[in-house]
């Protein structure tokens, strides 16, 4: 379930240099809107949790820039916090425990105040803003799940930069949990299909040393990562036009998904990252093996 975030929602109404004005100049204006953002989607989420299971909440909100948040943390406990706590409640009551926040740029000061509120997933880490994973983890342990992470402009460099990029945080971070490799951000036009490929070959590489490992505990993270490796794969392909091939991935991610995670009675007992990367599994088989019957399930539903 994805959903734009606290400072998003209003940042898209006023935009950014708009919204710091109307901080300070109309706050009661803010407050409308956060009360009807928190009664909106706990409406959504109790109406469809009545019929499906949600596995995550995606929650958009790039509310920083290089050096960074956009807002200060007292702004964020004043116009954030109360209504990130009502609504993250909400979304518990209805069964969905993995809240995901996507923020470009450095939110390292915002971290804190993120994990009090509920959230417990984070990506991209975006490395050009200083949001180091390794440095992350050291400091916050695992009260927080990490997506990302990979320096966009070293996998651009080639095959020695991506080696050394990748190496040097990836192994550690898998062996640790609670983390998935991949791009801090979309995949820009500098990378080349090749220079893609070789970041994924290497990240299925730390995957097949850590298959034994005693530190992992069980099969979820290690089936994880090389989840991530093909579906990453799979994206690259995607992209470069080899739709056949792309599908037939899938399949094979979704097999490995599904074996993995066959009883989701033992959610509890799982780390909750594995439960994410079976819902992404499940969400990328849907989209491209089915996405004619969406599209007319979604036309009867309106024509209904």
């Amino acid at each position: 379930m994805s959903i734009c975030g606290a400072y998003g929602t209003p940042r898209n109404l006023f935009g950014e240099e708009g919204l710091a004005y109307v901080y300070y100049d109309d706050p009661d204006l803010i407050y409308e809107i956060m009360r009807w953002w928190v009664d909106f989607y706990t409406k959504i989420a109790n109406t469809v949790t009545k019929e499906i299971e949600i596995d995550y909440v995606f929650m958009w909100e790039d509310m920083a820039f290089k050096t960074g948040p956009l807002i200060s943390p007292e702004m964020f406990k004043t116009f954030m916090s109360p209504y990130y706590d009502e609504l993250i409640d909400a979304f518990k009551s209805a069964g969905i425990d993995i809240i995901l926040v996507d923020t470009d740029g450095n939110a390292e000061v915002l971290l804190d105040l993120f994990i009090d509120a509920g959230v417990n997933t984070m990506m991209p880490f975006e490395i050009a803003a200083g949001m180091e994973p390794v440095k992350i983890r050291k400091r916050l342990g695992h009260k927080l799940a990490m997506i990302g992470g990979i320096d966009k402009r070293e996998v651009a460099r080639g095959p020695e930069a991506i080696k050394i990029e990748v190496m040097s945080k990836v192994p550690q971070l898998l062996e640790d949990g609670g983390f998935i490799p991949t791009l801090d951000h979309s995949t820009p036009p500098d990378i080349s299909f090749d220079n893609h490929r070789c970041m994924t070959d290497l990240l299925n590489r730390p995957v097949g040393s850590f298959q034994n490992s005693r530190r992992l505990n069980n099969q979820y993270v290690s089936r994880s990562a090389l989840i991530v490796y093909k579906e990453t794969k799979t994206f690259v392909e995607w992209r470069s036009g080899q739709v056949d091939h792309a599908v037939e991935i899938c399949r094979d991610v979704f097999e490995l998904g599904r074996s993995a995670q066959c009883d989701r009675r033992d959610a509890a007992a799982r780390p909750a990252l594995t439960r994410l990367l079976h819902s992404r599994v499940q969400w990328k088989r849907y989209n491209l093996l089915n996405r004619r019957s969406v599209c007319q399930k979604h036309h009867q539903a309106i024509d209904s």
